[in-house]
């Protein structure tokens, strides 16, 4: 993983709640077992910037539960598709019998296309 990625998560982590800095150590620490868990072409370096661009157009993420947090991005890795782009969606909830928020993810209308068009079963998509 490049250095500068390592650096701006790390940096990002030690700029908020100890929490944050706990799914940054995780990553981290996971990667081998992470690159084993994502689809083929689909490296952790990518997933960790999706992961830095996320949190930095959501900081709210930030107060979810940092399994749920992580979790919802390996779901996103695993489909191939990017919150980043629109193509899904991490949302923080507040969950009421946890009492802490977690993050849920959600497919965009931009992911169904995009997993649209890599079915055979469809050939073309109109609006």
């Amino acid at each position: 993983m490049s250095d500068i990625i390592k650096k701006d998560f790390r940096q990002i982590a030690s700029e908020k709640d100890v929490r944050y800095k706990t799914l940054s150590d995780n990553f981290l620490t996971m990667q081998d077992d992470i690159n084993r868990a994502l689809p083929v072409g689909f490296k952790s370096e990518r997933m960790l910037s999706i992961i830095i661009s996320t949190i930095q157009k959501n900081p709210e993420l930030l107060k979810c539960e940092p399994s749920s947090l992580f979790g919802a991005f390996i779901q996103t890795a695993i489909l191939g598709l990017s919150p980043v782009i629109g193509e899904a969606w991490i949302i923080p909830y507040w969950d009421k019998n946890s009492r802490e928020y977690v993050a849920q993810f959600q497919i965009g209308a931009k992911g169904f296309v995009t997993l649209g068009y890599r079915s055979d079963l469809i050939a073309t998509i109109e609006a």
